[in-house]
């Protein structure tokens, strides 16, 4: 799905729950210039800020990058996270699982870029077991 698309996505959660982008952007620790440029599709999401928007926010994953379901997710929020350091490993791990499951190659690219990007370990990682994971 492209950046603009998505973009749409994260301006109709931040008008759905009322904020301002100053206000949203807050609430996901990081900058209101960030998130413009994300809702007019000048720059993609961040794996950080995703994980940021299910734990804040319930956002199902789906609706927010291929627009499938709903907008939120009908479990249980995990309102009580601020930081994704909070958020219990199992549930990272089953998140990834579940998108690279059901990701097309564009997607799974995109999640294995960020992913280097934001933790040199995953990098120093796939050195050593491969660049080319298979779903």
């Amino acid at each position: 799905m492209s950046d603009n698309i998505i973009g749409k996505h994260l301006k109709k959660i931040r008008q759905d729950q009322g904020l301002i982008l100053s206000k949203f952007a807050n609430s996901l620790n990081t900058s209101h210039s960030y998130i413009s440029e994300i809702e007019n599709g000048k720059k993609s999401l961040s794996l950080n800020l995703i994980l940021s928007l299910i734990a804040k926010y319930n956002v199902d994953i789906n609706w927010l990058l291929i627009g499938e379901g709903s907008m939120y997710r009908q479990e249980k929020p995990l309102n009580s996270i601020d930081n994704i350091a909070d958020i219990p490993r199992e549930q990272i791990k089953q998140w990834v699982d579940d998108f690279w499951k059901d990701s097309d190659e564009d997607e799974r690219t995109w999640l294995r870029v960020e992913m280097k990007r934001k933790f040199p370990e995953f990098a120093e990682w796939l050195k050593k077991n491969g660049e080319s994971l298979s779903g």
